[in-house]
């Protein structure tokens, strides 16, 4: 059955709008606004619309969360910049441990504990600064003679050799020369050292190489200018110790007024025993140094008979020259030095505390 057009229902009428007000824009009996110039349709009208009402269509709730997002990521964004700005400064701000003797993870910690300190405390930069120099100062205190290289082994890294001549009034008066006023010293090379198990070389231009056995000085920190009282504070311990010398050369040097390098310095010139820790020898003037030449005794002599007494020798050198840790002082050889041979074997010790042992071979010269 097909029903008629007078039988179908008729539609809901449509709701009615608020009457609106003329204004600019708007026409005289309150009906649909004109579009102004420049404004488009659409959502960005919605905008202008109450809060609620814009964010009842999708453009506009699109558009006001947005927004908001913006906003958070804009001031997230300032705030770990700032942390980021503050942490740097921090990783920048040098700390009183680092560089300095001690350990540097130790300084690092103690200059942030310092840090902490001052910012607990108002901001009062002073007083960590002044626990962190204090804490430093400690460190360093306590490890003066801690080296990072072994003093057990000062021949592989020690700097200097200062010798010292006629320190024993028998010794001079055996080689003719007078007492000295002053302590009177030279200087080796460290490549004049030389370890038990290697052949002594006895110059190709030389032909009396004679044998001195002296107790030697290991220095445990740097000493400049020290007083006699304060200079065995820079002792770390001893070692027994040759100075082999080239005695016709050194005649010949002492003639023509020339420096005594060659008869002194040559390589091997230096024998040297172990380190001996000081604490194993409580007083270095009461000892007794002896030297045999194929199980004959050549020298014997107490370092009581020293006519400059360690202490002496320390702070009259350190005036001169400034002593490094790891240096080496022989403090002078007792009467009885006298010459050696090839294939001779020379014996030393300092009492019963130590013995070394070492042949004498002939330099072939190559040039």
């Amino acid at each position: 059955m097909v029903r008629s057009a007078a039988a179908r229902p008729a539609p809901a009428p449509l709701p009615s709008l608020p009457a609106q007000r003329p204004g600019p824009g708007r026409g005289e009996a309150g009906g649909p606004a004109r579009p102004r110039p420049g404004v488009q349709r659409g959502w960005c009208r919605a905008a202008a619309r109450p809060l609620p009402a814009a964010l009842g269509t999708p453009g506009p709730r699109i558009f006001f969360i947005f927004n908001i997002f913006k906003l958070i990521n804009f001031f997230a964004a300032k705030r770990f910049a700032n942390r980021a700005q503050r942490g740097w400064a921090r990783r920048r701000t040098p700390l009183l441990g680092e560089g300095a003797t001690g350990s540097r993870k130790e300084g690092r910690k103690e200059g942030e504990r310092g840090r902490r300190r001052s910012a607990q405390l108002g901001g009062v930069c002073a007083s960590g600064t002044a626990r962190a120099a204090q804490g430093h100062r400690r460190r360093r205190v306590a490890g003066l003679m801690a080296s990072s290289r072994p003093l057990a082994r000062f021949w592989e890294w020690g700097k200097n050799i200062v010798c010292v001549g006629r320190n024993y009034a028998e010794h001079a008066k055996e080689m003719g020369n007078a007492l000295p006023a002053e302590p009177l010293f030279f200087l080796k090379p460290s490549s004049a050292y030389l370890r038990e198990g290697s052949p002594i070389l006895r110059p190709y231009y030389c032909t009396d190489l004679h044998h001195e056995v002296e107790l030697g000085v290991v220095i445990g920190k740097r000493a400049q200018a020290v007083a006699q009282e304060a200079a065995m504070e820079h002792v770390a311990g001893y070692a027994l110790c040759l100075d082999m010398t080239a005695r016709d050369t050194q005649k010949e040097c002492k003639k023509k007024g020339l420096p005594w390098t060659l008869a002194k310095a040559f390589s091997t010139s230096c024998p040297v025993s172990e380190f001996v820790p000081k604490e194993k020898i409580p007083d270095p003037h009461k000892l007794k140094i002896w030297l045999k030449v194929n199980g004959q005794l050549r020298q014997e002599g107490e370092t009581s008979s020293m006519i400059f007494s360690i202490p002496r020798l320390i702070s009259y050198i350190s005036e001169i020259v400034t002593l490094e840790e790891g240096d080496l002082i022989l403090t002078g050889s007792p009467s009885g030095v006298g010459s050696v041979q090839e294939d001779d074997e020379i014996e030393a010790g300092i009492g019963d505390i130590l013995s070394m042992r070492f042949r004498v071979a002939q330099q072939i010269r190559r040039s």
